[in-house]
């Protein structure tokens, strides 16, 4: 039987898989909201999954708040994984 340890928490901040070709400005730039989710909803997993969206930025564009943040949210975290 799965226990809470056995949740796997995805901590999300943007990046290339959150990202689209913007080619106006030939560019790429971050979607609003994360597609980890929707993605993950289509696979099966036999455990609990969670995520937390920390920002939605280009990995060069992460400052010492959004580390820190994502420091938080995986200190808070109950999962292991």
């Amino acid at each position: 039987m799965l226990n809470a340890t056995d949740a796997i928490r995805f901590v999300m901040t943007g990046g290339t898989m959150d990202s689209m070709y913007d080619g106006s400005i030939d560019t790429v730039v971050p979607n609003e909201k994360s597609v980890v989710p929707r993605y993950m909803a289509g696979v099966k997993v036999e455990r609990t999954l969670e995520f937390s969206e920390i920002c939605m930025k280009d990995s060069r564009q992460l400052n010492d708040e959004d580390r820190a943040r994502v420091v938080d949210v995986v200190e808070a975290s109950s999962e292991k994984k």
